[in-house]
């Protein structure tokens, strides 16, 4: 995607401000916000994202038809992308990175980005945790409050605390 000769580093503290500040504002109304969006580098093709949503980067992708409402945090250091008809409910976090365990005295050690992709039509409930690397498939649920450690097959109700596959969806026609 082409930016805006004018578009700020991702890494700035400017570019957080437009994102996290101004486009996160209840002030600002859904197409403007995607707008701003827009010209920080993110590839929208949908305009609902609620006011309250943090993106610690840009590359991010949201599908024709998606949505992102109120609260969510994208923690978009490695690609996040979102299919299409997918919607993504209050407070949902999307973890892109992790610490390996370290030897002693040091418990964390060195930090891996890993992208996360969530299919198309599906549904992620509220305050649910999508860990780094994880691929959601077409056609699935998250029940809010899950926590997503692994990948989900489609056409699967997931949830729990690690998320596990409780139910199959019926698929359409």
């Amino acid at each position: 995607m082409k930016l805006h000769p004018k578009h700020p580093d991702v890494r700035s503290r400017q570019w957080a401000w437009y994102a996290n500040s101004v486009a996160a504002s209840a002030l600002v109304r859904d197409r403007d916000r995607a707008r701003i969006y827009r010209w920080l580098g993110m590839d929208l093709h949908s305009d609902w994202i609620k006011p309250g949503c943090f993106f610690a980067g840009s590359p991010f992708v949201l599908g024709r038809g998606s949505s992102l409402n109120y609260g969510c945090f994208i923690e978009n250091v490695a690609p996040v992308e979102i299919g299409e008809d997918t919607g993504v409910g209050f407070h949902v976090r999307i973890i892109t990175s992790s610490h390996a365990p370290a030897e002693p005295p040091q418990t964390w050690g060195e930090w891996t980005p890993s992208p996360v992709r969530i299919g198309s039509r599906c549904w992620i409930g509220a305050g649910a945790t999508i860990l780094p690397g994880v691929t959601v498939a077409d056609s699935c649920i998250v029940a809010a409050g899950a926590v997503v450690t692994r990948d989900c097959a489609s056409h699967g109700l997931y949830g729990g605390v690690p998320a596990r596959r409780l139910r199959d969806i019926p698929q359409g026609p």
